[in-house]
């Protein structure tokens, strides 16, 4: 008698990885599922995954029964009711249909090349500004390309690749929704955080927080007080999502972890060296506008890695989008 997983047909669609649903409910790691794929590309060419699970050891057949007829076949039944395929093939015609292709490899040269600019235009203009002896104001060149005066051009590149990290986040969130996803509120939280990351990019909401300059009397690497409650939140952040990262794949979640340490390394702790020179000296000199020149980067940088480990994702394991917009009004 054939096993209930050998019954089961894989059917090729946008539903997640077979070997994902043992490795969000805890029971293969990150790695025995790596190991397993990387045993079925190599040594089982024609064995399913489960099926090699069984064979390492990982996984029972009494487990992999019960999760096919109790989990996977009813959830994909599920989504195929609450799909983000909002049209389909026989009620929209070619000619209606708007395509837009983001392959991550693509998308992310293309944003490298304008970080580039931005920081070149950056050092020559500091550079000139230098040698000109035009820091106490600066002409309007100056003004309009220095990374730190969060001008018209540079504060709409920051709010918009910020932006795009909160649509992507919101895209993958809604699919976790679509499939009951344990994390679905995960995707949303970091959906939100960006937006408003974002938001602050125009508005400057955390520099609010430099009122706690008098009060809590810091001075040096805390001299701009917000990176105080900011070490705070991000201690609260890792604690909370912990288990998060560990349910990621390892290049998914290398890639998180690469992202957060280069943006947090460069709005935090850049600042915080920035804030003990600005005390100092001041921050009309150029040594300040370097420092802020690296902060600015690191947090771009940080900021394209993410989008990359995100397209990444959803190249992966998500692979299409549909997405409708009617006109027509509900019955």
């Amino acid at each position: 008698m054939q096993s209930t997983y050998n019954n089961f047909k894989h059917k090729k669609s946008n539903h997640k990885l077979f070997g994902y649903y043992f490795l969000e409910a805890g029971i293969v790691t990150p790695e025995q599922l790596q190991e397993a794929l990387i045993a079925q590309k190599n040594v089982y060419p024609y064995k399913k995954i489960g099926e090699i699970l069984l064979i390492r050891g990982w996984l029972k057949q009494n487990t992999l029964n019960y999760f096919v007829e109790k989990i996977i076949q009813p959830e994909r039944e599920r989504q195929k009711k609450y799909n983000l395929n909002l049209y389909s093939k026989n009620q929209v015609s070619k000619q209606n249909r708007f395509t837009l292709n983001l392959p991550p490899d693509r998308v992310c040269k293309i944003l490298l090349v304008i970080i580039m600019i931005l920081i070149f235009t950056n050092i020559l203009s500091d550079s000139g500004a230098f040698i000109f002896n035009q820091y106490g104001g600066g002409n309007h060149s100056e003004r309009l390309l220095r990374l730190d005066t969060e001008s018209l051009f540079l504060t709409f590149y920051s709010a918009l690749s910020l932006g795009i990290c909160s649509i992507l986040l919101a895209v993958i969130a809604c699919q976790k929704k679509a499939i009951d996803s344990r994390y679905t509120r995960h995707y949303k939280f970091l959906s939100l955080l960006f937006l408003l990351l974002a938001i602050d990019e125009i508005v400057m909401m955390h520099e609010i927080l430099n009122v706690l300059k008098e009060p809590v009397n810091v001075s040096g690497v805390f001299y701009f007080t917000w990176v105080i409650p900011a070490f705070i939140f991000l201690l609260v952040f890792t604690m909370t999502f912990i288990s998060f990262l560990k349910s990621l794949p390892r290049k998914i979640r290398t890639l998180f972890i690469l992202s957060g340490m280069i943006y947090v390394g460069g709005a935090v702790g850049v600042e915080m060296m920035g804030g003990d020179h600005s005390e100092m000296y001041g921050e009309n000199n150029f040594v300040y506008e370097m420092i802020t020149t690296v902060e600015e980067s690191l947090e771009m940088m940080g900021i394209l890695v993410f989008i990359y480990s995100l397209l990444f994702y959803l190249q992966t394991y998500l692979e299409k989008i549909n997405l409708s917009i009617s006109f027509k009004k509900k019955q």
